[in-house]
């Protein structure tokens, strides 16, 4: 093994390596995932910073620890069976040792984290198997299309993982809207076009982006009116915003540095 294969064994930094190697896929995943996790968990601890860090730490540790299982899965065994394979690892062949200190470390960050700060409950429990499960098929279904079905379920856990451990269940339900419409959904377009199973020619165009929250502002609107729940509406705006601000951000660069397009991202 060579250092950068070591340093990949903990948790978090083989998706790091593997996973995020462009700016537009680092600024995407800190503002979808991990900046709008810490928002929730903010307000919901009624803005107690320490606390907040402490339950995003651990909340992001226990979810990554087992969902790069799924990833170097992906790109051990699944690649073999792309028509287009993503080569991550190159032609590189993982060492045993490798693979088995990956899955132990992992496994022990895991369950320190979930007794050490009393999460081994049910729900916890039911959710973290469930979403390995969905990995697990999503890895080994070859049928491109049901593969939709699995990457959605995958959207969805992404989008909770990190948060519902610290929630109570009537929290999390008013959650569910906004994470369907403003995340699952949207992830799954990406998903479709990117396997040219939905032809979507300006789905990597700003516009596009900007388009599909402001759209969906009338729903966001009529589930705030009916059920008093003002969340779908801050979601909306969440995301809305950050396109804007990557609208705004290309028109800035483009004069500063005229070669450079960032209208096309995630």
């Amino acid at each position: 093994m060579n250092a950068s294969s070591i340093v990949t064994l903990l948790p978090s930094l083989y998706f790091i390596k593997t996973r995020l190697r462009k700016v537009h896929e680092i600024v995407f995943h800190f503002y979808y995932e991990f900046l709008s996790s810490f928002l929730l968990l903010y307000f919901f601890n009624s803005f107690d910073l320490i606390l907040t860090l402490k339950q995003c730490f651990t909340g992001y540790l226990m979810f990554i620890s087992l969902y790069e299982f799924g990833y170097l899965f992906n790109d051990v065994y699944s690649i073999k069976y792309e028509d287009k394979p993503n080569k991550r690892l190159g032609d590189n062949q993982l060492n045993p040792i490798f693979i088995l200190l990956f899955v132990l470390i992992r496994l022990v960050v895991f369950f320190f984290l979930l007794f050490y700060c009393s999460l081994n409950n049910l729900s916890v429990l039911v959710f973290f198997v469930c979403m390995s499960i969905s990995f697990l098929l999503h890895n080994v279904i070859q049928d491109i299309e049901l593969k939709y079905m699995t990457f959605i379920s995958l959207a969805f856990f992404r989008a909770l993982a990190i948060v519902f451990p610290f929630l109570t269940k009537d929290y999390i339900m008013a959650l569910l809207p906004a994470i369907i419409l403003h995340y699952v959904v949207y992830r799954g377009l990406n998903y479709l076009d990117s396997k040219s199973i939905l032809s979507m020619k300006s789905k990597k165009e700003l516009p596009f982006k900007i388009y599909y929250y402001l759209l969906l502002l009338p729903i966001s609107i009529v589930v705030w009116a009916l059920t008093d729940h003002v969340f779908l509406m801050i979601s909306n705006a969440y995301f809305l915003l950050f396109w804007c601000i990557m609208a705004v951000a290309g028109v800035l660069l483009k004069r500063i540095r005229p070669g450079i397009d960032i209208k096309k991202g995630s």
